[in-house]
């Protein structure tokens, strides 16, 4: 009888790591089936030619899952726990996740017997900062103390929670699931998911499959400059106030390079695929500035990029690595909330003012990037991930 594995994929990304691994597994024997919760996501990812069978969970909700309120995602997922009861999935052997958030997490408390694996994509990093720091450097020491202590409740409880045999009912860090293997993007990933995982999971530097098309910079030979700006999703994680520091960074950034003639620039601002264009309709009028979606390959706009800035975004760590010049922007008095992230490290160019912004964006880069160094954080291993993944989940069949 042949091995059954389900994959759980909520964007397109999840599509791009999973394809590669689910053709390696039928290769190998295994009947490969996908799942698609489109209606309760509101993300349509799949196309017409999709090469494996697809099985639709009917329910819906009003709007994306991610934005119903807490009493809604309660009544939603006991439908939903339900629901797929009734579907009888205990016929699989692996269940494959692009994330573990309470829909999958649904899936790992009820169906014990079968395996779990996660494909973990993006930059995972400590972004906790120090109760000393609070008192040394926040604007708004309050809200912050408020955001500290929920923090660390949320961290102790995860842990308890995951052990319940309904914590798909509360909030989770990611990798806090009850996993047997979670599949990263680079070692400086795997320590930090290693400090908040559940103990027997384990955690593979794998790698991962959708960067087998990133290429080396290709040098832009143009007059104009072209600058990217990556924004985040701040709002879509209800972080309102980094939001508004945010577009204040923008329009700082905007009113610079207006008034600076010494060379011709455009700026392209990259808006985040869980933000929303029409909150940049500031920019709309600004001949210099173009505002782009996810609609638009954000590769291209990459590789025909002189210089890519933001904050903190995957998206700049893959740039590094095709040896983009990457320039991580605090204008804002708001480095101190980082104090345990990845960007502390002096590898990374960081500028906390305009005036350091405007002498960067003047200096030529010079591609020399270290990539052992970055390769730490992020290694994209395109050409053995794919092996590694596979040998993993099949190592006991």
């Amino acid at each position: 009888m042949l091995n059954k594995a389900l994959f759980f994929p909520q964007n397109k990304t999840h599509i791009d790591n999973m394809l590669p691994v689910a053709n390696a597994l039928q290769a190998k024997g295994y009947d490969v089936h996908f799942l698609s919760a489109s209606k309760i996501y509101k993300q349509n990812i799949y196309n017409d030619s999709f090469p494996f069978q697809i099985i639709n969970i009917d329910l819906s909700t009003p709007v994306s899952f991610a934005f119903l309120s807490s009493f809604k995602k309660i009544i939603f997922l006991r439908n939903f726990v339900k629901y797929i009861s009734l579907l009888r999935f205990n016929n699989y052997d692996y269940f494959i996740y692009g994330n573990d958030g309470a829909l999958q997490r649904v899936f790992i408390a009820k169906y014990r017997r079968v395996k779990h694996f996660l494909i973990l994509d993006g930059m995972i990093s400590d972004y906790t900062f120090s109760m000393l720091s609070i008192f040394r450097f926040s604007d708004n020491p309050i809200n912050d103390l408020k955001r500290k202590v929920r923090d660390i409740l949320k961290r102790v409880l995860n842990k308890i929670f995951a052990y319940l045999p309904y914590n798909y009912y509360f909030p989770s860090d990611v990798g806090c699931s009850d996993l047997d293997k979670i599949f990263v993007l680079s070692d400086y990933i795997n320590n930090v998911i290693y400090n908040q995982r559940i103990k027997k999971t384990d955690i593979i530097t794998s790698g991962m499959p959708r960067y087998k098309f990133l290429n080396k910079n290709s040098l832009v030979d143009s007059p104009v400059k072209n600058i990217v700006y990556i924004t985040e999703a701040f709002v879509w994680h209800n972080d309102s106030f980094s939001d508004v520091l945010q577009h204040k960074t923008i329009k700082l950034l905007v009113n610079h390079l207006k008034s600076n003639n010494s060379y011709d620039v455009k700026l392209t601002v990259r808006v985040h695929p869980r933000d929303d264009v029409r909150n940049y309709d500031y920019l709309f009028n600004e001949s210099f500035v173009s505002v782009e979606d996810s609609q638009i390959n954000i590769y291209e706009t990459i590789q025909n990029s002189n210089i890519i800035l933001g904050v903190n975004s995957t998206v700049m760590l893959e740039a590094l690595y095709v040896e983009k010049k990457v320039i991580f922007l605090f204008f804002n008095n708001e480095y101190w909330r980082y104090e345990r992230s990845f960007l502390t490290d002096l590898f990374f160019k960081k500028v906390f003012s305009e005036k350091e912004m405007m002498t960067e964006l003047m200096v030529e880069n010079d591609c020399a990037v270290e990539k052992e160094k970055l390769e730490y954080y992020f290694n994209p291993n395109p050409e053995k991930s794919v092996d590694i993944i596979v040998n993993a989940i099949t190592k006991n069949d």
